[in-house]
């Protein structure tokens, strides 16, 4: 195991594809849960306003019943996406727990346009190439035996970077660059 290395250090592996660990999506989540509660406070507050005013006609039920519905809806779909993030952080903190830091080099094998919310984005996939025990691995980003093309995976192409193996799982984890360069700084220091 990496003694420094942690959750937050990880860009993306090589079979799972890019891993959101910046704290940014930790207050994205708040948010979410915030704007939901504000958004039922409101509705609620203009369900008693309705009440208390006795004149409750269809267009009211109709709004609260469409606002009720928005936000159950935006509580779901916030609830499903933080346990997708709490999963994905289980995994690679199991990985990273197994991992050893070694150097590698990363070439591009396939490209593809990706089109992503209506922008086109040059997606790589990557062959990453490190001696394991002696022996040279080879190992490429590929999901359900298909290359993976990321955009994520352009920074490290051509490049010898730093990387973290899991031998359990199999899995290249790779390391932010601003990461590699404390962790390799750290490990000259010793």
């Amino acid at each position: 195991m990496v003694a420094n290395l942690k959750f937050e250090d990880i860009d993306a592996t090589l079979n799972q594809g890019q891993i959101f660990s910046s704290k940014a999506w930790k207050i994205l989540i708040i948010a979410f849960y915030v704007t939901i509660g504000i958004e039922f406070v409101i509705c609620m507050i203009y369900f008693i306003g309705v009440l208390y005013e006795g004149s409750f006609v269809q267009s009211d039920f109709i709004a609260i019943i469409c606002c009720s519905v928005f936000s159950i809806l935006f509580l779901i779909g916030t609830i499903i996406a933080h346990k997708c993030l709490i999963s994905k952080k289980k995994k690679i903190t199991a990985l990273i727990e197994d991992s050893l830091l070694l150097k590698a080099n990363a070439t591009a094998i396939d490209e593809q346009i990706l089109i992503r919310n209506f922008l086109a984005l040059v997606g790589v996939a990557l062959r990453v190439s490190f001696v394991h025990n002696g022996i040279l691995c080879v190992r490429q980003s590929t999901y359900k035996d298909k290359p993976l093309c990321l955009p994520v995976y352009k920074k490290y192409v051509d490049r010898d970077i730093i990387i973290a193996y899991s031998p359990k799982y199999d899995e290249v984890l790779l390391i932010k660059p601003e990461s590699a360069r404390r962790l390799s700084n750290n490990d000259q220091n010793k």
